[in-house]
């Protein structure tokens, strides 16, 4: 028993002698060459000086320079001039900077460049770990390709990973948009990104700008998810060179940048233009096709509800078609009810509901309503001094109201046709009693004052500058030096 004891030492003995250099060693061989040499000890400390093209290597590193410092027990090397170090295809370029020996790391604070043939590194600062391969950057550091520019206070990228984690100030540009967020997680080679805090997103070329506190997303799918309450605006103008802008904020936004062109906005939605508002708590805007689209939700208690001026619409559903920023269409689906509020009275509301009510418009300007199925109407009469004359009370299967000058001028009834007239001695002081089953008045009119904080003002002024900066082409907000 204790032979075979001995017998197991002596053979991890040889073991330790034989290949304990390559087990153990934490170092590949260091070699420093150049045209000069010179040794000397300076109070106590050791160093060699090398001079007229330096090269020194370590393993699969190769550092080149001017000039160079090497301090022995250190372990380090000081290096000067056209400093130029390569590993695989990684190439780092500074005018000065050091490197350690033991633990494989470089580093420099005169100016450093990363090169990885698909991307550059560039900052004031920086620290290039050749064993984790992993550059850590700082002081207005930018990392660029041929598609996108990052800039920010502190970078990390990790090569292994293909990641980048950037923090202070980051700003990410690509030909079609700028970001501005506190921090930001971006894979390279997934094309995955994640922005949190105070994050600004501008989108020049459909001027549009969206504020929010988290965002991911996801280029190889053209997609964005945003959260904490976005507010969005997207800025349109009309041929008298006003800025009419739309407004939109809920608790997340989700964008599609495919053909669809699309945001679905979820969760107590608010939205404001000049001539329309809106709640609810899921909408569709199609930005290519100019339509909003907006249903209630199973869990929803109330409907979406639609101001446009002084009336106020509800359904199932809603869906808005806008033509040269005004309004071509309005098609409320189930449930359909509408109300307008005669000006100049407390309440005097026309009103009329049915399963489906399309509302067409004239340049803006209403022109006919549609009404199928179960129609059922309200209709305040004036005189032609424009005193008030009663209202009549309609009923049938569907019918069609026509518009001249934003008032009634005729209305066609179909089918089980009833019509009442109530005059206006039993009417007076008693509108309230005069009133559609669906009747309901919402005060919730989201109104423009609510968007425009001041964080939204200050976006909006510089959404306007990076437009006119970059026409809206080419975001950059910092030039890449050659």
């Amino acid at each position: 028993m204790k032979i075979k004891n001995k017998l197991n030492i002596i053979i991890f003995a040889c073991l330790l002698i034989l290949g304990g250099k390559n087990i153990f060693a934490q170092n590949e061989q260091w070699q420093i060459n150049g045209a000069t040499l010179e040794g000397k000890e300076i109070d106590g400390v050791k160093i060699r000086e090398v001079s007229g093209n330096v090269i020194i290597t370590q393993g699969k590193i190769k550092i080149t320079c001017d000039r160079a410092v090497e301090y022995i027990d250190a372990g380090k090397a000081e290096l000067m001039g056209h400093v130029v170090a390569v590993q695989d295809t990684i190439k780092i370029k500074t005018s000065h900077g050091f490197y350690y020996k033991q633990t494989k790391i470089a580093t420099s604070d005169a100016g450093i460049e990363l090169n990885d043939s698909h991307y550059t590194l560039r900052a004031k600062k920086g620290t290039y770990y050749f064993n984790e391969k992993k550059a850590d950057f700082s002081d207005d550091v930018l990392l660029f390709d041929k598609i996108s520019n990052v800039n920010a206070n502190h970078l990390v990228y990790y090569r292994e990973e293909n990641k980048a984690v950037a923090t202070g100030n980051v700003s990410i540009c690509d030909t079609s948009s700028v970001v501005f967020t506190d921090s930001l997680i971006a894979f390279r080679e997934k094309k995955l990104s994640y922005g949190f805090g105070h994050v600004e997103m501008y989108d020049p070329q459909n001027k549009t700008v969206v504020l929010s506190g988290k965002f991911e997303n996801d280029d190889s799918k053209l997609y964005s998810k945003i959260f904490d309450h976005p507010l969005l605006a997207e800025v349109d103008s009309t041929s008298d060179g006003k800025m009419d802008t739309l407004y939109v904020i809920s608790k997340t936004m989700e964008a599609y940048r495919d053909t669809t062109k699309r945001y679905i906005v979820t969760d107590s939605v608010k939205m404001f233009r000049n001539f329309f508002s809106a709640v609810n708590n899921l909408t569709y805007l199609y930005r290519k096709e100019n339509r909003i689209f907006t249903y209630k939700l199973e869990s929803d208690l109330k409907p979406p509800v639609l101001w446009y001026e002084n009336s106020q619409l509800i359904g199932d559903s809603i869906n808005i078609h806008i033509d040269k920023r005004k309004l071509k269409q309005v098609e409320i689906n189930q449930n359909a009810f509408t109300l307008s509020l005669h000006k100049g009275y407390e309440f005097r509301y026309d009103q009329m509901s049915g399963k489906i009510i399309k509302i067409y418009f004239d340049q803006g300007e209403i022109s006919r309503v549609n009404v199928n199925g179960n129609f059922l109407s309200i209709y305040y009469s004036f005189d032609e001094k424009e005193e008030p004359n009663g209202l009549v009370k309609s009923s049938s299967e569907r019918g069609n109201i026509f518009f001249k000058d934003r008032k009634v001028e005729d209305i066609k009834l179909y089918g089980s046709v009833s019509s009442d007239y109530h005059p206006e001695n039993l009417v007076e002081g008693k509108e309230k009693d005069f009133t559609l089953p669906s009747f309901v008045l919402y005060k919730n009119r989201p109104r423009k004052e609510e968007f425009l904080t001041k964080e939204m003002k200050a976006a909006l002024t510089k959404l306007q500058e990076i437009t006119l900066n970059n026409n809206g082409k080419y975001p950059n907000l910092k030039k890449r030096k050659s």
